[in-house]
């Protein structure tokens, strides 16, 4: 997630509790939201959304039409756009398939529906598509897109993403820093395997992407199974159509699609988006200074594909300062109103047709599905070397400081 795309200004933050406050006066202009009967559903599921730690499914509650579109319909509307896919490896890899290491293609989207994954060894992957950029004049699809019945009217298309690839399309195992994250599942099967944040996932900011904190566990084709011992608690989930998963703040997740599949996001900020963007801020100055004299090959092995821009000039570094000061005045300024997690508990139990726990792994089942993502692959014999999960010396060097930068236990905001 880019800052840029996502900011959380104490304004916006009240702007958007407006608008909630409106809600029930403008429900009947949203052609997405629920009656002004569920009005109460929507306004506690928007409570929970804001302050649940664990994860959990939605159901029954997504009624966008488009979960409703079959594949011709895509197609019908899709057929004239170059779809810009990302296209990896669909076999056995040492590390996590980085998006620097995937090639990028123009397809069809008909491509996309007759790619035979198996037997061409790689998959496609439409992700990551803000669509206040892409498809803008695809109107049908647009006027679809209300997130009212989960409590957010303020959120329409012009703040979601869309995600759209073959069997195999994945992003390796991370976590975001801001905001948390809805995801509507409209077509196919997707797989999300989740860990609570504070799992050692030997985490490392390489590739820098801002808000996005990587594993450098390989889940899509998992070598040594014992790397993965010390893990101490695991969800996951396979989400079908119709199916809504909240994944709650700093939530590691790994997700694959398991056939051709269709999703649609968006992260809500939280009101500690502050505090995490001053870090991040502080993290970013120094990636930036500390790559500025490498060769373009050393800063590209550095920075993710969409943080290439990344440089800071002496004036971009006095503006930078400028963004940690507002951040560190948000910080000050911004009133956490946490609610007790025994009464989140309570608005959760009050509704079991629509929400659902994710139950925990037992360590039998955890190792089971890793040993079964391992198995659909055979081992290239030119990649028997031991799986390393050290860093190189600037590797290091970066996330040794990044992570003093980032895990500050108290961030002195008064100053």
């Amino acid at each position: 997630m880019i800052i840029g795309d996502y900011q959380s200004q104490g304004w916006q933050v009240a702007l958007r509790n407006t608008l909630h406050n409106l809600y029930i006066n403008f429900q009947d202009k949203c052609c997405c939201c629920l009656s002004k009967m569920d009005a109460s559903y929507t306004d506690e599921l928007r409570l929970i959304i804001l302050n649940s730690k664990e994860p959990f499914i939605i159901r029954d509650t997504l009624n966008w039409s488009l979960v409703e579109w079959k594949l011709e319909k895509w197609s019908e509307l899709l057929s004239s756009e170059d779809l810009e896919f990302r296209c990896g490896k669909y076999r056995f890899t040492m590390e996590p398939q980085w998006e620097r290491s995937t090639e990028v293609s123009k397809k069809k989207f008909n491509e996309l529906i007759n790619v035979d994954v198996r037997h061409n060894k790689k998959w496609l992957y439409f992700d990551y598509k803000y669509l206040n950029r892409y498809l803008k004049d695809r109107k049908e699809l647009h006027k679809c897109i209300c997130w009212g019945m989960f409590g957010f009217p303020e959120y329409n298309s012009e703040e979601s993403t869309l995600w759209i690839g073959s069997e195999g399309a994945h992003t390796p195992c991370h976590k975001d820093t801001y905001g948390c994250n809805l995801v509507a599942q409209i077509f196919g099967k997707k797989r999300w395997i989740l860990f609570p944040p504070d799992e050692d996932l030997y985490s490392t900011r390489i590739p820098y992407e801002e808000s996005s904190i990587y594993s450098k566990l390989n889940f899509f084709s998992p070598n040594k199974i014992e790397l993965f011992k010390d893990i101490k608690q695991c969800k996951s989930v396979i989400l079908e159509p119709g199916e809504v998963l909240f994944v709650p703040n700093g939530w590691w997740h790994y997700v694959e699609n398991l056939e051709m599949a269709i999703s649609i996001n968006i992260w809500i900020p939280l009101r500690t988006d502050s505090k995490e963007q001053l870090k991040e801020a502080l993290v970013q100055m120094f990636i930036s200074q500390i790559i500025r004299d490498l060769n373009t090959d050393k800063q590209k092995e550095v920075l993710n594909p969409n943080m290439e821009e990344l440089h800071l000039d002496a004036q971009k570094v006095w503006q930078s300062v400028d963004v940690i000061n507002s951040c560190k005045r948000n910080c000050t300024s911004s009133i956490t109103k946490s609610h007790d997690s025994i009464h989140v508990e309570e608005l959760f139990k009050k509704y079991p047709k629509y929400l659902h726990k994710i139950p925990n792994l037992s360590k039998m089942d955890f190792n089971s599905l890793l040993e079964d993502q391992a198995a659909r692959f055979e081992h290239d014999t030119e990649c028997e070397e031991e799986v390393n999960l050290d860093d190189d010396n600037l590797s290091n060097i970066i996330n040794a400081i990044t992570k003093v930068l980032f895990y500050l236990p108290k961030l002195n905001t008064a100053a």
